[in-house]
């Protein structure tokens, strides 16, 4: 049985992913999960809180490196967790009987949560609530064991005997996750496309969603606001983004744009499409263009024949269309310049053939706006076709000396 795809093997899946942080990727998560009326809030009622007209969930979320463990029984995280969650519970008005608390924790490895933790998570009535209090309090300061001054402000109202009621309140409603963020990645993956009901562009919806919350966020919070974003958007965005995918007529970008450093590598490698611009001496930018196209159409390629949305027989008459447009630009310049200098040549055929083949169409099908330009510099990486009129003598006397030189 084929083996399935991790999220991180998927190459047009950028590592960026991980840029996002890890708030609004777990709000994302929540709002894929959330229900008509919910309204998801990042930086209001907590790091993250679900919220609708008859309960709330405030979620902390925390990340666990290393031998760090926010859920161990001396964690300064862990108390001043539920040292916040009391504060709002007294200060702000929030309803026990209807509100959740929960701890995230995002790990790259599997780890076990704390015995308190797990003791206030498991607590399933009130008597199972206060012997988990007790223990917790037995644990911290049992024979006299000094508290450290980073988390004793926590512990001393937390187990205040008059804050009791809040406190055995909160372990109620408490639940603690221990997320691998792989598993993580996957498990949302999954439960996007459980809601979207295709897994042919999951992926790509899954890292606009993620751009989507971003920039709403960002509008919000740089006016100093906590960011709230209601279920309705977020449902309305996906249908749009399905809409744009389902749309028959067009062949959709699998690839996401190249950064201007990566390209700036592959000019350095100097393939033999790079000689090829070099030879017509194309700008710089112009060749960053290049790069970017040919990155891109090399995933596209490789992703549409994956996915069966083209045959290798289509990619086979593109091409050979690309090829045709390329030997009349040719000789219609060579016709119309016979004296031009091959270099000027060379350039007036690269932009005829661009421009010539924009509207060329696969299987029927308008292209990303990059893929032309893209083939176009794989046929001159196999040396199918050429810019410079005398590109394959020329390329082969520099090969010659290229090995005479090693």
């Amino acid at each position: 049985m084929e083996k399935e795809k991790t999220y991180s093997e998927q190459t047009h899946v950028p590592d960026k992913v991980y840029s996002f942080s890890l708030q609004i990727r777990h709000m994302l998560n929540e709002l894929i999960k959330a229900q008509p009326n919910d309204i998801i809030s990042l930086e209001a009622l907590d790091d993250v809180a679900i919220q609708n007209n008859e309960k709330s969930e405030l979620i902390q979320v925390k990340s666990s490196i290393s031998k760090n463990n926010p859920t161990s029984d001396r964690s300064v995280d862990f108390w001043k967790t539920f040292y916040n969650w009391f504060i709002y519970v007294k200060e702000d008005n929030i309803e026990l009987e209807k509100t959740k608390f929960k701890l995230v924790i995002h790990t790259n490895d599997n780890k076990e949560i704390g015995p308190i933790c797990k003791s206030f998570n498991d607590a399933n009535d009130i008597n199972e609530a206060n012997q988990a209090l007790e223990r917790a309090i037995n644990a911290i300061k049992g024979n006299g064991k000094l508290i450290p001054k980073s988390y004793e402000k926590y512990i001393d109202t937390l187990f205040d005997n008059k804050n009791r009621a809040i406190v055995i309140g909160i372990i109620l409603n408490f639940k603690a996750d221990m997320e691998v963020d792989n598993e993580n990645e996957m498990n949302m993956l999954k439960n996007l496309k459980n809601k979207i009901l295709t897994d042919t562009y999951v992926d790509e919806i899954y890292v606009y969603m993620l751009g989507w919350v971003n920039e709403k966020v960002n509008k919000q919070t740089k006016l100093g606001k906590p960011a709230f974003i209601k279920y309705a958007d977020f449902e309305n965005e996906i249908k749009s983004q399905l809409i744009m995918y389902r749309q028959d007529n067009v062949l959709q970008t699998i690839s996401v744009e190249v950064e201007d450093s990566k390209a700036e590598e592959e000019i350095k490698k100097e393939d033999v499409y790079i000689k090829q611009l070099n030879l017509i001496n194309i700008k710089y930018e112009e060749k960053i263009s290049a790069v970017k196209a040919f990155l891109r159409t090399s995933i596209d390629k490789t992703e549409w024949a994956d996915r069966g949305l083209v045959t290798s027989i289509s990619f086979n008459e593109y091409e050979n269309s690309l090829i045709e447009i390329w030997n009349n630009s040719k000789n219609l310049i060579e016709l119309e310049n016979p004296t031009d200098n091959y270099e000027i040549s060379g350039k007036k055929l690269y932009y005829s053939c661009l421009i010539n083949s924009s509207l060329t169409k696969m299987q029927g099908k308008d292209l990303p706006s990059h893929f032309a330009k893209g083939e176009y510099n794989h046929l001159a990486n196999e040396l199918v076709i050429g810019w410079h009129f005398k590109y394959k003598k020329l390329l082969l006397e520099e090969k010659k000396e290229e090995n005479k030189n090693e």
